[in-house]
């Protein structure tokens, strides 16, 4: 297996970037830091312990899935946000002021499926929908696009989903 080297201070994409920042490779800063950018290469010195002489930046993936969505629900319209953005969750939650008690949303990927689920707990009443996969939609784009009709099938439940 091929091993690639980005050098000296750059990305594979582009090896010729500036050195980092001094704190990053004097070890002042700690490579756990998500805003750095920069890991180090082994170089396999003879030095085991010495300072690091090379690094590559990896650069974030930034989340494909809209971070809040815009809900139809039988307690009006809500916006549902994404539980943990940072981790592009394939999850929006929306819970009642009050309590999750008096209503909650939540839409989720489901295996494979996007579900709404709605629910009263309060009443012991809920409604599930699902968002079927567009005519000419592949799996990829589907599972990365929350919105649209979600549909319980076989009852009369229908609500809208949208980005805000």
């Amino acid at each position: 297996m091929a091993v690639f080297r980005a050098g000296p201070w750059g990305t594979l994409n582009d090896p010729y970037q500036p050195r980092p920042p001094q704190e990053v490779y004097e070890g002042v800063r700690d490579f756990g830091v998500l805003d750095i950018g920069f890991y180090p290469v082994n170089v396999a010195n003879t030095d085991a312990g010495g300072v690091w002489n090379a690094f590559y930046s990896v650069k974030v993936a930034e989340c494909a899935r809209p971070a809040t969505l815009t809900a139809q629900s039988f307690f009006g319209v809500k916006i549902l946000e994404q539980t943990s953005p940072e981790q592009c969750s394939a999850e929006y939650y929306w819970a009642n002021p009050s309590s999750p008690f008096y209503g909650e949303l939540r839409i989720r990927l489901a295996g494979s499926v996007w579900e709404y689920r709605q629910l009263i707990s309060g009443l012991g009443f809920g409604v599930d929908t699902y968002l079927p996969i567009g005519i000419n939609q592949t799996q990829e784009e589907y599972i990365i696009d929350p919105t649209g009709l979600y549909d319980q099938g076989y009852g009369p439940y229908s609500y809208n989903v949208t980005t805000p």
